[in-house]
């Protein structure tokens, strides 16, 4: 849409729309601060339509989309320092990932303690280092089909041992850590909306 700017709308009256113009014409009137468009053609006999004039797309605070959103080759980021985008559906909606979903997040350090917890809205990679026997408790905030990962390390002493809460479920029983010092053991798991259906890579070496 190309915009024309004038003075005011004495100027804009003077214009002649086309059949042409019509729809894909603006008019921004100085003095008013607003945009105009032409529902009809002619010269001075014009119906014209106002509205707030966008100065840039952040002015407008419940933009719709009137089709498919084409990025091309870039990407939905935010300029605010640690800022998170969110996708909220409506109702019983979802967001839907048409391929294989990444989530770019770090790797989120966990607290070791006797009770170890899991915040699942701070990203789906956590690791931690077990300096005694632990449980790891159930996530707090997990999403229906989110796929989280846990990396168990074992500290310089080694054979710590860990239970789960009860949401984590695994194949034949709950496995048995490596008990070598330093050693990594790998967990992961999707959610269900229930349970952790969860599956162990026990010591993963280079």
């Amino acid at each position: 849409m190309a915009t024309l700017e004038v003075a005011s709308t004495t100027e804009r009256d003077a214009l002649e729309v086309t059949a042409a113009e019509v729809g894909s014409l603006a008019v921004w009137v100085q003095n008013e601060s607003k945009l105009y468009r032409p529902k009809s053609a002619g010269t001075g006999s014009a119906i014209w339509e106002s509205g707030e004039a966008l100065q840039d797309v952040v002015d407008d605070t419940t933009p719709q989309l009137g089709g498919a959103l084409d990025v091309q080759t870039y990407a939905i980021t935010t300029s605010t320092a640690n800022g998170s985008v969110t996708l909220t559906p409506i109702g019983t909606g979802g967001v839907i990932g048409k391929g294989y979903v990444i989530v770019g997040k770090a790797e989120v350090a966990l607290s070791d303690g006797a009770n170890i917890a899991t915040d699942a809205s701070l990203g789906n990679v956590f690791g931690v280092t077990l300096a005694g026997n632990r449980t790891l408790d159930n996530p707090t905030n997990l999403v229906v089909g989110g796929r989280y990962t846990w990396k168990i390390t074992q500290d310089g002493t080694g054979s710590r041992t860990l239970a789960y809460g009860n949401k984590f479920l695994f194949a034949g029983g709950a496995p048995t850590l490596t008990t070598t010092a330093a050693a990594l053991d790998v967990i992961t798991g999707i959610y269900d909306g229930t349970s952790l259906l969860c599956d162990v890579l026990l010591d993963v070496q280079a």
